[in-house]
């Protein structure tokens, strides 16, 4: 096993991103107030997703042989007016 640690943030104000939702394999987490999260996972290459509502999913793959940091970015979605 191995422990991933991360920050969700707004690409672009740096802005942290809470109750963002995780999703690595058949397992879901969500971020907390401060847009972290850590997970327990074996080690591997996994597939992330990061979800919330407003913004674009944002999708990466990840060999994990350690623990490890990751900061996500997440894209706001913009309405035409």
């Amino acid at each position: 096993m191995t422990t991933l640690e991360g920050k969700v943030i707004e690409k672009y104000t740096q802005r942290p991103v809470p109750l963002a939702t995780i999703r690595i394999g058949g397992q879901e987490f969500l971020t907390d107030s401060e847009g972290k999260f850590s997970i327990d996972i074996p080690k591997g290459t996994v597939q992330i997703r990061a979800v919330k509502e407003g913004f674009d999913d944002t999708v990466f793959s990840l060999s994990l042989i350690a623990n490890t940091t990751v900061t996500v970015q997440m894209t706001p979605k913009f309405r035409a007016l």
